[in-house]
């Protein structure tokens, strides 16, 4: 800040009495709803068999709504109302998963494997273009009652290195709770 100048040339440094600083506050979130995701580019190994993502693997909340709670450090979301919730989870590999690795996402409802994605069958044939990917999704219905949560995971014949992005395209989990006429 500074004075305008007097009549011989010379001014003042004004002075602030009061400086307020806001952030713009995001809009409110519509609908029970929850998106994490992988912002970090370094990779996380995931061991081979039937496992639940590693703590903390998504490290950004990106967006959540009332009647889901993400716990971080667990890799799980608690809901709170009960309905038909749809899941998506999407994970990248460092690299192509080639031709021996059968992979899929799972789904942990309370801890035990609720949902099977389809498994990527890599050696016979059936998804040729698979072994130049380094992706696997999975979309899950499944209704769920105040207090449980989900997990998500994977089950491979091999571990693999996992990664994600800036802007969360690559590995996410997102989880959306249906709406009916009772809200």
């Amino acid at each position: 800040m500074h004075a305008r100048t007097r009549g011989n040339g010379q001014s003042t440094p004004g002075s602030v009495a009061v400086w307020v600083g806001a952030d713009t506050t995001p809009a409110p979130i519509v609908g029970t709803v929850c998106r994490v995701f992988r912002a970090s580019d370094s990779s996380v190994s995931q061991g081979s068999g039937n496992n639940k993502l590693p703590n903390s693997f998504f490290d950004t909340i990106d967006v959540i709504g009332n009647g889901i709670t993400w716990d971080s450090v667990q890799g799980r979301a608690t809901v709170a109302k009960a309905g038909m919730y749809i899941m998506d989870c999407r994970l990248e590999k460092s690299s192509q998963w080639g031709n021996t690795i059968t992979p899929m996402v799972t789904f942990r409802k309370n801890g035990a494997v609720a949902s099977w994605g389809v498994p990527a069958d890599t050696s016979s044939g059936i998804l040729i273009t698979f072994t130049a990917s380094k992706t696997i999704a999975h979309q899950a219905l499944l209704y769920l009652r105040p207090g449980d949560y989900i997990e998500p995971g994977t089950w491979l014949n091999s571990s693999a290195s996992l990664v994600g992005d800036a802007v969360g395209a690559l590995s996410y989990f997102s989880l959306s709770r249906l709406s009916d006429a009772a809200g």
